[in-house]
């Protein structure tokens, strides 16, 4: 139980670093780290429309606009981010980097999956994903490896036990 006043063992940050680097100004700067997310899921909209007009140039509007709308129209969305849940930060890194794959960016394509594959500890999942469905190149998969590790490298280094035991051992 982590409810504020529950007495009992002190709770470890359980999320990733990246969780933290986007969560942490919202809590600095308002106060409340839904605003990281709330910020999170209109990027993510953002991205899902420009891919929708890249799908289909000369579509009517409603077709840009459908894949927004259905994710912010979806009744547990509001949910999740009263429940400060992590899953914006990753709809929102997901969205963006296959943006820059189909906008033909591949570095910062690259850059994104690996933001992507170290927002949460299950989405070791998106790696064969974004490795056979989006077809990442091996100097892309080597970015994208190498921005994950970039992103925890300083935590694990100044505390690699306390590290291991919030993300994996504690969970």
């Amino acid at each position: 139980n982590t409810a504020p006043g529950h007495v009992g063992p002190n709770v470890p940050y359980v999320y990733t670093p990246v969780q933290l680097l986007v969560t942490l100004p919202a809590k600095k700067i308002a106060g409340d780290i839904r605003y990281s997310m709330l910020v999170a899921v209109l990027i993510a909209g953002c991205a899902m429309r420009f891919l929708a007009r890249r799908a289909m140039p000369n579509g009517p509007s409603f077709a840009e606009d459908a894949p927004a709308l259905f994710y912010f129209l979806t009744p547990k969305l509001f949910f999740v981010i009263e429940q400060a849940w992590t899953e914006p930060v990753s709809v929102m890194f997901a969205a963006l980097a296959i943006a820059a794959h189909v906008g033909k960016k591949p570095l910062l394509a690259a850059i994104l999956f690996g933001l992507l594959f170290a927002t949460k500890q299950t989405m070791i999942w998106v790696v064969p994903i974004a490795w056979l469905v989006v077809g990442l190149r091996p100097w892309q998969a080597a970015t994208a490896f190498a921005t994950a590790g970039a992103t925890a490298l300083p935590f694990a280094l100044s505390n690699f036990h306390a590290m291991k035991y919030a993300l994996f051992d504690f969970q």
